[in-house]
């Protein structure tokens, strides 16, 4: 699996490719991942609260204005309940909180829709 993670905090991507190493994912840091990429990665994660407010913004709409297609996540402790809702609603799994539960998640989900293919 080829796990892309968008965060500009060192200590988050230290813990996750330690924690992706463990669960044989490859991870790879992404500097502006979008939905629309081709090819995408077999799961995208965005860190939330390490994206600046107008990022944030746009990444938020982005996702929203259609539904998006592969496993799409964010994490983050300053995610608002409505976007929440909106990106939800957009099939964008929410954690508050970047915990390995995160990772083992997404990593069944990209099996899963492996199988289905």
């Amino acid at each position: 699996m080829r796990l892309s993670y968008l965060t500009s905090d060192e200590v988050h991507f230290d813990w996750l490719s330690r924690l992706a190493e463990r669960f044989g994912i490859a991870l790879e840091s992404a500097d502006n991942v979008k939905v629309s990429t081709d090819p995408l990665p077999d799961a995208v994660l965005y860190d939330w609260d390490f994206l600046p407010p107008g990022q944030r913004e746009g990444l938020c709409a982005e996702l929203c204005e259609q539904p998006v297609s592969g496993v799409v996540a964010v994490h983050g402790y300053n995610i608002s309940e409505s976007e929440t809702e909106a990106l939800q609603r957009s099939g964008v799994l929410v954690f508050p909180r970047l915990i390995p539960h995160v990772i083992g998640f997404l990593r069944r989900l990209v099996g899963r829709s492996r199988t289905a293919q």
